[in-house]
């Protein structure tokens, strides 16, 4: 069923299978890579923004450091959950329809990908996606410290 616009997807997506049921699809499995890959990206962060500055004998972080520091947390995050990405992907991507859905959930996403590929099949495209990720998550941690450090300047 084509969609003439986002609104309609989502209008769509409610009629078929409820306000929770279209908007959430793949939810679970968005959980299942976000919860720890979040504790491993920000762990990561924190831990080398403290360990860099006394490597090079700074006495706090500076800009360079909070580059390396938020892009090996990028690189990190989608090294160890890219495989949980594709799943995740793969069921929100399926069909609106219930009934239409390739994937019956999580783990028969994970069989039936398997089966089309074996382990490869789980990390088609990481390598755009490192190379990627190191400078958008070397920046973006970098201003988001920056932006903090001067708005608990001004209070």
């Amino acid at each position: 069923m084509p969609f003439t616009g986002m609104l309609d997807c989502v209008r769509q997506s409610v009629a078929l299978n409820g306000p929770l049921g279209g908007p959430l699809q793949g939810f679970n499995a968005a959980l299942l890579r976000n919860l720890p890959a979040a504790g491993l990206y920000f762990g990561t962060f924190e831990a080398l923004k403290l360990a860099l500055p006394p490597l090079t004998g700074d006495t706090a972080p500076r800009l360079p450091h909070l580059f390396v520091a938020g892009g090996t947390a990028g690189f990190m995050y989608w090294l160890f959950f890219y495989p949980l990405d594709v799943i995740k992907s793969a069921l929100q991507t399926d069909a609106l329809r219930v009934a239409d859905r390739r994937f019956a959930g999580i783990g028969d996403a994970a069989r039936q990908l398997w089966a089309e590929g074996g382990v490869s099949r789980f990390y088609r495209g990481i390598a755009p996606c490192l190379i990627r990720s190191v400078p958008a998550n070397g920046v973006m941690l970098l201003t988001v410290t920056k932006v903090k450090e001067m708005l608990d300047g001004m209070a």
